[in-house]
């Protein structure tokens, strides 16, 4: 399930109108009510986590593996990495799209492709110059 799907359905089972659920996030009732259309999703990892506040669940619940994944890598890596990520992910999801694989197949070759990938971001990093390097300590 999408984003937007889950958003409107956990949204109504908590019993909130969009514009309850905007005021509690700081955000206009369009803007959720572009997030359950599907014409957009959170620009910043922050709004997920209030929405998960609101909603009184954790911001995993929120998010599709896919969308999981992309999100982690724009945490550790920033926006430049999420994007290459994404388009990853598109790619994988493009190629099984005609295939009879099941769900935890699924996400068994998306955590394998999230562990490749920040291996090799790790590993490629001693070959950045340092006065290049963006991920400040903490994140390695």
């Amino acid at each position: 399930m999408k984003f937007s799907q889950k958003l409107k359905v956990l949204r109504e089972e908590k019993g909130f109108s969009q514009a309850e659920l905007a005021e509690k996030i700081g955000v206009s009732s369009k803007t959720i009510s572009r997030y359950e259309s599907g014409e957009s999703n959170p620009r910043y990892p922050r709004i997920y986590d209030d929405i998960a506040e609101a909603l009184k669940i954790d911001k995993l619940e929120l998010l599709s593996d896919e969308d999981a994944f992309v999100l982690s890598i724009k945490e550790k890596f920033g926006s430049y990495d999420a994007n290459y990520a994404s388009d990853l992910v598109n790619g994988m999801v493009g190629l099984m799209a005609g295939g009879d694989i099941s769900d935890d197949d699924k996400r068994v070759i998306l955590e394998t492709l999230q562990e490749a990938f920040i291996i090799s971001k790790k590993e490629n990093r001693k070959y950045i110059p340092k006065k290049f390097r963006f991920l400040d300590k903490d994140k390695e």
